[in-house]
């Protein structure tokens, strides 16, 4: 019905203009960041970019988040990843797919395809380095981060790498590794490799690569990996569809999801799916009940994607018992001073705009102008719908068939005018701004 992991090929929709431009800052030497929340298709965009780049780039991958343990662990895994990549977009390896884990006398038997001196002298010296009683963690990283340089220099031709979900490296700083300040000794002095790093942790990753305290501040261009344009979203949505949906029911699934590729293609199916399952054309009622049992219903994809996103990051973001009651307020009522907040929790506002800077570091809710509000239109749908009012709610969960279609009932008569007026209001204006949720 959707693709859940990256996507290639004709699967891959939207992004041209992105993809141009990361050609061309590749050519220049000039290093970019992808930021977006997660499930928006930053490693989808990575992967097409390997395949867009001239055929003179070889390009590597690493995703931080499979090897942060310990250095020792990201060392060998960083070189790894990366040396799978090249070999294997060189076609010099036989596996289809990155290997989980990674140790060195693997690396070293993958690396005799490419019959290199230098890359065989430098996987010994790694290997002296890790071998060694006391461990020189320093050491070990740089050796890592120059990796690409080696590889470049043996092939003799320009290397991408893509570093995902990069804001976590600075968790190797817990070993006395200042690890952002490593990278950039090493990498700026790099001549042949371009870099571009991504991640979810929006927050976070702005602070690594645009916080003027930052060793990378001013090196990176941001790109923000958002929501998609109608027209986009259209060819989209059809895809996971596998048929023409009707204007009226696109532009319903365009507005209630804010344009995000994720939430489009599950709704998408779903509504097609219902409409099918139903002998029914694809009409509102689809749409509805596709938002209930996808977004609403606890085994939902979309709803398990948001329970994950909210356990995960409230529980890094905060461990204050209130944050929950912040997130239920602000879920039935966006963008609210801190004030607000207050009185809804009974607490000071000094106390509760602690504990929603917390919560806006942790990418659950950004501010503007003063005003709070949940960065995800559907994450703040789900918690005022789902979460809230049926999982955590046994009364909800006895009977749910009652409790789903009391739901039902409830979006055709809010949500779908809230949505047809939106769609209305941009067609005459000749716009296709997306609808952010206010729930």
């Amino acid at each position: 019905m959707y693709i859940s992991g990256p996507v290639t090929g004709k699967d891959f929709v939207n992004r041209e203009k992105m993809l141009g431009s990361l050609n061309r800052h590749a050519e220049n030497r000039q290093y970019c960041c992808l930021i977006g929340l997660r499930r928006t298709g930053k490693t989808s965009l990575m992967i097409k970019t390997m395949e867009y780049l001239s055929p003179e780039w070889s390009s590597g991958y690493f995703n931080v988040q499979n090897s942060i343990a310990v250095p020792e662990q990201f060392a060998v895994t960083y070189v790894g990843s990366i040396l799978f990549w090249v070999l294997h977009r060189q076609g010099l390896v036989s596996e289809t797919t990155q290997p989980h884990f990674f140790d060195l006398n693997y690396v070293q038997r993958q690396a005799l395809a490419l019959s290199n001196q230098r890359v065989s002298r430098y996987l010994l010296d790694m290997a002296d380095a890790l071998g060694r009683r006391e461990i020189n963690y320093n050491q070990v990283i740089s050796q890592a981060f120059s990796f690409p340089q080696i590889l470049s220099d043996a092939f003799d031709h320009p290397l991408a790498i893509f570093i995902d979900e990069f804001q976590d490296i600075v968790q190797m700083d817990a070993y006395g590794i200042d690890s952002l300040k490593v990278f950039r000794s090493i990498t700026q002095m790099q001549t042949g490799v371009w870099y571009c790093l991504a991640g979810s942790s929006i927050y976070r990753l702005n602070q690594v690569v645009n916080s003027q305290q930052s060793p990378l501040y001013g090196q990176y261009r941001t790109f923000v990996v958002g929501q998609f344009e109608f027209d986009a979203a259209r060819k989209l949505m059809a895809q996971q569809a596998n048929e023409s949906i009707p204007e009226p029911i696109l532009r319903l699934l365009y507005y209630f999801t804010g344009g995000y590729p994720f939430y489009m293609a599950v709704l998408a199916g779903a509504t097609a799916a219902i409409a099918q399952r139903e002998s029914r054309l694809i009409d509102e009622d689809a749409f509805i009940l596709s938002i209930a049992e996808e977004v609403a219903t606890p085994g939902g994809a979309i709803a398990m994607h948001c329970r994950e996103v909210f356990e995960t990051r409230l529980l890094q973001a905060t461990q204050s018992t209130v944050s929950r009651q912040i997130m239920h307020y602000l879920a039935h009522n966006q963008k609210s001073k801190a004030a607000d907040v207050a009185r809804s929790i009974g607490r000071s506002t000094d106390y509760a705009r602690q504990i929603l800077v917390r919560l806006v570091e942790g990418d659950l809710l950004h501010v503007h102008k003063r005003r709070y509000a949940i960065s995800d239109p559907i994450l703040a749908f789900w918690l005022a719908h789902s979460y809230f009012d049926i999982e955590i709610n046994p009364l909800a969960m006895i009977n749910f068939a009652a409790t789903k279609a009391r739901l039902v009932e409830t979006l055709r008569q809010e949500l779908l005018p809230a949505l047809k007026t939106q769609s209305e209001l941009d067609l005459e204006s000749g716009k296709d701004n997306r609808y952010l949720l206010s729930t």
